[in-house]
């Protein structure tokens, strides 16, 4: 796991909606522009799951 750790009451909270991450036609080399753009404009949660088929992979190799 990367980084995980809970949010405190109060503390702003932007997300980015990684369900169709896989399906970003901009994907190079299995990284995400779109959030890179994302962490660089301020989000602090990335909402994921299992049933978004090769989410976690993305955002792995893009956090990297």
């Amino acid at each position: 796991m990367i980084g995980l750790r809970q949010m405190q009451a109060g503390e702003n909270k932007l997300a980015y909606g990684a369900m169709s991450i896989a399906r970003d036609p901009e994907l190079c080399n299995g990284v995400s522009p779109s959030l890179l753009q994302a962490l660089e404009q301020g989000v602090n949660l990335i909402d994921t799951a299992r049933g978004y088929p090769g989410s976690e992979e993305i955002i792995a190799r893009t956090l990297r």
